[in-house]
């Protein structure tokens, strides 16, 4: 530690006690001990400031060399022959006219037609339930068929 060994340790130590007093040494002690803790603390806190620093230098190179690409391609397609242009009548369309817009049907709604045919359905098979049901009333009893008396 600091390059001392322990016999000059216990020397400074021995001066100390002699020059500081027996009292007073705990108290110098401690608060030596709290201003390396300080100074520890306040050291990690300026190492950290400065790897927040370097991570935002790398966030800003790496945006700054995003920045350089899209004005790259900006500049290319401004420089770039135009391929493909509107043609005469995409760029005059004709305006639809509001009571021709309000005169047209509405588009079938595909659920109620759906339904509609569910309905039809469903009264074609109440009808042939009922033609069966009349056959069966038309058709003269046996004597099978009669009730007994």
């Amino acid at each position: 530690m600091f390059g001392i060994g322990m016999q000059e340790l216990v020397v400074i130590l021995l001066v100390a006690l002699i020059f500081i007093g027996p009292k007073k040494l705990p108290e110098i002690a401690q608060a030596l001990g709290k201003g390396f803790a300080e100074f520890r603390k306040a050291t990690q806190d300026i190492k950290d400031s400065l790897d927040i620093d370097n991570d935002v230098s790398q966030v800003k190179s790496a945006f700054k060399d995003m920045q350089d690409e899209v004005k790259g391609a900006v500049s290319d397609a401004k420089q770039a022959p135009k391929i493909w242009e509107d043609p005469p009548s995409a760029k005059q369309a004709p305006e639809p006219e509001p009571d021709k817009v309000l005169a047209s049907e509405p588009a079938e709604d595909p659920y109620s037609k759906a339904q509609a045919q569910a309905n039809a359905e469903a009264q074609t098979e109440t009808e042939a339930e009922t033609d069966a049901d009349d056959d069966t009333e038309k058709k003269p009893q046996t004597a099978e068929d009669a009730p007994e008396s």
